[in-house]
């Protein structure tokens, strides 16, 4: 029998993870939501049934284990690849368009006629954007008294000596959509010399005003 639930389980090794949320939407079990946190999770239903589920309404969700998805038709998709789930076609697929969310790792190969296929729910994650990875423009900081060094795992910025007030600005070629509702971390440690009085940390969204995020 064919699937109709977007999402089945197959198996849970680990022990099947759940949290309580609240839907963002009419749905039923199977369903598949992104969480503010920005993980892919599966809806196990209202109190954890199979029932339908109005949009308010708390209910369980899976954000781990091994699924079958519904299928975006016509393409073929690799054991160990990374799978994204497109809103609106409601579908898995390995392209990461605007709108569309990280669900995982393809936990095996899937043909070109097949109409489901086998995700490790929130695998192997990774950062759309991340300082120690990618390309990042040397021509960012656009001669505010600042240089940009090449640094492991992140990023440094040298401010000239001179410098009294400066702003350092870095880029990544890579992008995150204002729409798609990026999420943004930022780790420790900085490194700040004693004559650094205060700085200032925010992201630098074109479409919207920014704010800062941390200052010191």
């Amino acid at each position: 029998m064919a699937q109709t639930a977007k999402a089945v389980l197959v198996s849970n090794p680990d022990g099947l993870k759940t949290e309580t949320v609240t839907a963002p939407a009419d749905g039923s079990g199977g369903d598949v939501i992104q969480l503010a946190d920005g993980r892919a999770a599966v809806a196990l239903g209202l109190n954890i049934s199979t029932t339908a589920f109005s949009a308010g309404d708390p209910i369980t969700v899976a954000t781990n284990g091994v699924w079958s998805f519904l299928k975006t038709a016509s393409i073929v998709l690799l054991k160990g690849g990374q799978a994204f789930w497109d809103r609106s076609a409601e579908t898995a697929t390995f392209t990461n368009a605007s709108g569309d969310f990280f669900l995982g790792k393809f936990a095996a190969d899937a043909a070109s006629a097949d109409t489901t296929c086998i995700v490790d729910l929130n695998g192997d994650p990774s950062y759309a954007v991340e300082l120690g990875k990618g390309v990042w423009t040397t021509a960012a900081t656009n001669g505010l008294g600042v240089t940009a060094l090449p640094g492991s795992p992140g990023v440094k910025l040298a401010f000239d000596a001179v410098a009294e007030a400066a702003m350092a600005a870095i880029y990544s070629d890579t992008t995150v959509p204002v729409a798609d509702l990026g999420i943004l971390e930022v780790g420790s440690p900085f490194s700040i010399s004693a004559t650094m009085r205060r700085w200032i940390f925010r992201p630098a969204w074109p479409t919207e005003r920014t704010r800062p995020i941390l200052t010191r």
